[in-house]
């Protein structure tokens, strides 16, 4: 699914979009905007919005074993991410336990 597509779905229709994303595993193609790590996280991020705390979009906490490959992508880079959806928080859509599809 594109990454744009998943962010607006969850956007305009949030309960539909939980009814069918929320608890599955699901791989997700966009442009990476950012790398943000936290502690012992790595997040991969689209940003699709810039809202009244900031960027809004979809965040990816990464598994371990894709750290240091998340952190080496060069910016803007196309990439397919499979992970466990566990919803929306207002501000972002939330995929975790993800891994880089190649």
């Amino acid at each position: 699914m594109n990454a744009a597509a998943l962010y607006n779905a969850f956007i305009s229709d949030r309960k539909g979009s939980e009814a069918k994303f929320n608890g599955k595993v699901i791989e997700i193609r966009g442009t990476i905007t950012k790398i943000e790590t936290s502690d012992s996280s790595v997040f991969a991020v689209f940003v699709f919005n810039q809202g009244m705390f900031g960027d809004e979009g979809i965040r990816c906490s990464m598994l371990q074993k894709y750290h240091n490959e998340t952190r080496l992508l060069p910016p803007q880079s196309t990439v397919m991410i499979k992970g466990y959806c566990a919803g929306y928080n207002e501000t972002d859509v939330i995929i975790e336990q993800s891994c880089i599809i190649k």
